[in-house]
């Protein structure tokens, strides 16, 4: 019996320590964790700091998850999953380094793909979220063959609409070709009506900041009547937001686009069109 009491002492002080670093941890997080580092044995500070950031996670996760600097990505990800919210994590680290958060993006993709091969069409937003990561960092790493690749791990009636709609956004400023390509692949792959208008958005957000580029990329687009609806929008979105610069390269441009030019309802073109578009 005595035996039984003096194990009973550790283990009834190890329980209201935990209770005390809960609840410091509720009151000032960077506080207790760096008495865990600093007052606690080895031993115990794992288990110790693991329970401060589960009480961070709870009333900051994306500030835990930014300080918790001397945990691997892994980890810190693993936090952020106990409350649903991967994608959190992910989100977080990408915006504080540049080493890669996530390591094998196609073998997290298709473990992600196996796990809920049940529920693909009931996924919550957290779920989907943490797939959007995982699409980012795979069309980064591989391009757009990763699309068909994704494509392929699907069921067919699984549409990666959405997670190409969050890729294309997140890549149109640092790469605009890639995202352009990406949309076009998932509007020849998915054949969904609303490829069609995801491309119109992003190839005028493209033409508001480099719109040569823009113009240049609708010429590598099948189907005609969709490169023409295209063309038609990079164009537009030149003449709002660089006149000047449409104009410099109007004798660069093909003779049907430059009668295009010269028809389009376009106040500001009226305004500033060379001469030899009055007669058109």
């Amino acid at each position: 019996m005595e035996r039984i009491e003096k194990a009973r002492v550790p283990k009834f002080q190890e329980e209201l320590q935990n209770r005390v670093i809960q609840r410091w941890a509720v009151l000032n997080p960077r506080t207790a964790l760096s008495m865990a580092r600093d007052e606690l044995p080895t031993q115990r500070q794992n288990a110790a700091i693991e329970l401060i950031y589960r009480e961070w996670s709870l009333s900051n996760l994306e500030d835990a998850i930014t300080c918790a600097e001397d945990m691997t990505y892994k980890q810190r990800r693993e936090i952020a999953r106990q409350f649903d919210c991967e994608w959190v994590a992910i989100d977080a680290l990408r915006e504080t380094t540049d080493a890669v958060v996530i390591d094998k993006p196609a073998q997290e993709w298709r473990s992600f793909v196996w796990e809920n091969r049940d529920d693909l069409q009931n996924l919550s937003d957290a779920q989907n979220r943490l797939l959007e990561q995982l699409a980012y960092s795979w069309i980064v790493r591989e391009g757009v063959t990763a699309f068909e690749k994704m494509r392929h791990s699907l069921p067919s009636d699984f549409s990666l609409l959405e997670t190409t709609r969050s890729v294309s956004s997140e890549l149109v400023e640092s790469n605009p070709q890639l995202a352009f390509d990406l949309v076009l692949a998932g509007k020849q792959r998915e054949k969904e009506t609303g490829y069609f208008q995801l491309a119109m958005d992003l190839i005028t957000r493209w033409a508001r900041t480099d719109a040569r580029r823009a113009f240049d990329a609708t010429s590598e687009v099948s189907g005609r009547s969709f490169q023409v609806r295209l063309r038609t929008r990079a164009l537009w979105a030149w003449a709002q937001h660089n006149p000047e610069s449409l104009l410099n390269n109007i004798d660069e441009l093909p003779k049907s686009v430059q009668l295009k030019l010269a028809r389009l309802h376009l106040p500001i073109l009226l305004d500033n069109r060379p001469k030899e578009f009055e007669q058109c």
